[in-house]
């Protein structure tokens, strides 16, 4: 076999050029798995909720989504450092599955223990709202509420970055 010469190997500029090549990859690598984890590394919040059925008028059920304890979360799409925000799902007796939308009408935005959220229906679908009062006063401009199907509802609530499911909540109406 004949030896290697010193003709016979890269030259400086080209190893130089592919070492450079290299480090760049590398430090791609390492930017897109920091930015590509950096929503898992999220913590999910943590709640405990309890739901039920509450008639707002005669023809008109609404369910309420009270906050027992855990997190601070944003139910209105808003970013918050405090807070992680949340989407919620409707799952019919029909076994039919909504994405519930915000409602035009929010006093506060964020949800925390203590407090009260309400899914209703209207024409435009299901909505959330944390002043279920204030959205019945506005009936005239945003139309009445449709009353809800007797039977049992799973109410889910999603952690929107990451798509997570924190919890679900059986209601029973009827």
């Amino acid at each position: 076999m004949p030896a290697a010469g010193p003709g016979r190997g890269l030259s400086h500029t080209v190893s130089m050029l592919l070492l450079v090549i290299l480090v760049v990859l590398i430090v791609l690598l390492v930017i897109g798995m920091l930015t590509g984890f950096a929503g898992i590394l999220q913590n999910t919040p943590l709640i405990a909720v309890r739901g039920s059925g509450f008639n707002t008028s005669p023809g008109a059920t609404v369910i309420t989504l009270s906050h027992l304890g855990g997190d601070r979360v944003a139910i209105d799409n808003l970013s918050r450092e405090d807070s992680v925000e949340v989407r919620f799902l409707v799952g019919t007796p029909s076994n039919v599955t909504y994405d519930v939308g915000l409602s035009p009408v929010l006093a506060q935005g964020s949800w925390v223990k203590g407090g009260s959220i309400f899914i209703y229906r209207d024409r435009s679908g299901y909505r959330v709202t944390d002043d279920i009062q204030q959205r019945i006063e506005e009936g005239r401009t945003l139309g009445p509420l449709v009353d809800l199907q007797r039977g049992t509802w799973i109410i889910s609530i999603v952690d929107s970055k990451t798509d997570v499911l924190i919890t679900a909540v059986r209601v029973i109406i009827g």
